[in-house]
């Protein structure tokens, strides 16, 4: 039953992101399949925004995105939700 719930909880943390800018919090792996000894196809800078590809349900905590035209697996713990605030302090500081 643990299982289960942990489970659960995993792919509604996971889900949420769907549709979702992130953002990472430090470099990132970009991966060809999720698990951490797979190949690193790239290094994905920290600050970059990223997007989840939709329809592609992640696994465990790895999330499956795009990167300059590089399909792959990032780990979820390296990325977060960009929040609007961060958007709007950006877009605050430019003087048109």
């Amino acid at each position: 039953m643990k299982k289960l719930l942990t489970l659960l909880l995993i792919l509604l943390i996971s889900l949420s992101f769907f549709g979702q800018s992130l953002i990472t919090t430090a470099e990132v792996s970009l991966r060809a399949i999720p698990e951490s000894n797979a190949k690193v196809i790239c290094k994905i800078p920290k600050g970059t925004i990223i997007e989840p590809i939709e329809g592609i349900i992640p696994y465990k905590n790895w999330i499956a995105i795009e990167y300059k035209a590089k399909i792959g697996w990032v780990y979820q713990v390296y990325v977060k939700q960009k929040s609007g605030k961060i958007q709007s302090k950006l877009k605050s500081n430019h003087k048109y």
